[in-house]
């Protein structure tokens, strides 16, 4: 929860970009461009919101589980199955 408050304002930021580079201004009604511009605009930024809540997840995950790591409750290979792939280790598994 904590990571999606500190990533999305990034996401929403970085989309300002894409509607900036493909020149779509946000007092005109979007029904007034080309629709693959439109949609090529939004599958993009749905494409950075995806990247930036991962990077998130991963940041978040990694600082949390790292202190695991560094207490030895979790083996390296634990703590990248963690934060990369989301696999918890068996022995927390019941």
């Amino acid at each position: 929860m904590i990571c999606s408050a500190i990533v999305l304002p990034i996401a929403y930021y970085l989309c300002s970009f894409v509607f900036v580079a493909f020149e779509i201004e946000s007092d005109v009604p979007l029904r007034q461009y080309d629709q693959l511009i439109v949609i090529t605009c939004l599958i993009i930024c749905l494409v950075i919101v995806a990247i930036c809540l991962y990077i998130g997840w991963v940041l978040s995950s990694k600082l949390f589980y790292g202190r695991k790591f560094k207490n030895g409750e979790i083996t390296k290979a634990e703590l990248t199955d963690i934060t990369y792939k989301g696999h918890y280790p068996k022995k927390w598994q019941k």
